[in-house]
Parts: structure tokens; sequence; C-alpha cells
């Protein structure tokens, strides 16, 4: 459960942080979100600086992770808290597909989950999340081309291409969008950012919300 997420990380050492992580880390799952929030603490703070050089060493060398796998429970986590005072997203799974949708339509898809199942027993799983995010989706443009080679790499052992026109005003926002992410990710991070995969699709989804 999600339920302590928005406490703070009463934490002060890198070792009690790691105690901690080792500790969540036995039911990952589930507790996808702590160890997410306990990376961020880690990152954030540069509390990895004294031993490792860069928080990408201390993941692959202290917990034998990449950088986009630690990145991706540190979304997770985002995603969890950006959430859960509408709703519960119980496991690791379900974040990532709400993780899919751009973060204002987050919001939206948890605010109809939350009146759907409200009154029932019902938990909250990826697959109810994964229709809902689909909804959340424009349904042209980018996205009809990706659902399109979806569909198409599902039958063909080839790799379907994206072409999509954009005009110079949408590639003029495209620039502007990627630009505002570097700078923010950039401040936030105090190192060279690497742009998950998801990231970057949510970047370029915001250009046909």
């Amino acid at each position: 459960m999600t339920a302590d997420i928005q406490i703070e990380v009463d934490v002060s050492t890198l070792e009690v942080i790691e105690g901690q992580i080792e500790t969540a880390r036995l039911t990952i799952s589930e507790n996808y979100w702590k160890v997410g929030k306990l990376l961020a603490e880690v990152r954030e703070s540069r509390l990895y600086a004294e031993k490792y050089g860069t928080f990408e060493d201390y993941v692959e060398k202290r917990w034998e992770i990449s950088r986009s796998r630690a990145y991706q429970l540190m979304e997770g986590a985002e995603t969890a808290a950006r959430v859960n005072h509408l709703v519960d997203i119980p496991t690791e799974r379900a974040a990532r597909e709400l993780a899919k949708a751009p973060p204002r339509s987050q919001v939206k898809v948890a605010k109809r989950i939350a009146k759907a199942l409200k009154g029932t027993d019902k938990r909250v799983t990826a697959k109810i999340i994964e229709a809902e995010v689909l909804r959340e989706m424009p349904r042209g443009g980018l996205a009809a081309a990706a659902m399109a080679a979806k569909e198409h790499e599902s039958t063909s052992e080839s790799p379907a291409e994206i072409v999509i026109d954009l005009s110079p005003a949408q590639k003029a926002k495209v620039v502007r969008i990627i630009q505002e992410w570097f700078g923010r990710e950039r401040l936030k991070l105090g190192e060279y950012p690497a742009a998950s995969p998801q990231r970057m699709v949510n970047l370029i989804t915001q250009l046909f919300e």
C-alpha cells in the first residue's frame, strides 16, 4: 500500500537510507514507490557523492541496477505520489501503466478510477489503468501512428517506421518543450540528465493535447 507515500523521509545518512532500501526491495512489486522515493532522496541530496562519482555509478555498483531502472523506480514513486490523494497505485506495473500518460492526464485518469470504484471493494489494477490511459491518449497524429506501428509489429518480424509530418509551428513547439524539460532536469539533477524513453514519449505527447 502507498498510504504513507506523502510522509517525508526521516533519514540523515546514506547508511540509514540503504537499510530501508534493502528492506523495501524484498517486496519491491508493492514497495516500488518506497525504493523509488529513497533513491530520489539519495540523488537529490547527493549522498552518493562521497563514495561514488555519479548517481549512475552508485546504483550500478551498490544496487546492481541500471540508471534507467533507477529512474523508472523514481518515476513510479513520483507518479504514485501525484495521485495518491485520489487512488492507491498498489503495484509497480500499475504505476508504469499510469506513467504512460502525461502528468495532467494521470490525475484525470485517477479521478475517473476513484469515481468508478467508489463504494466497491475492487482494487486498482494495471489493466484498469491501461484502459483509462488509452481514453486519454490523442486519437490522431503521433498517437495514431504509434498504435498502427504497434499493430504492425505484433504480426510482423520487421520493425515499423513512424513518419509524422510536423508543421513549422509544431516543430518549434517540440524544440521548446524539450529545451524547457532539459533545463528543469539539469537543475534538479545537478548532472547530465539521460531522458528515459517514456519521459520522451510524454514530452512529445504534449504536442497533441
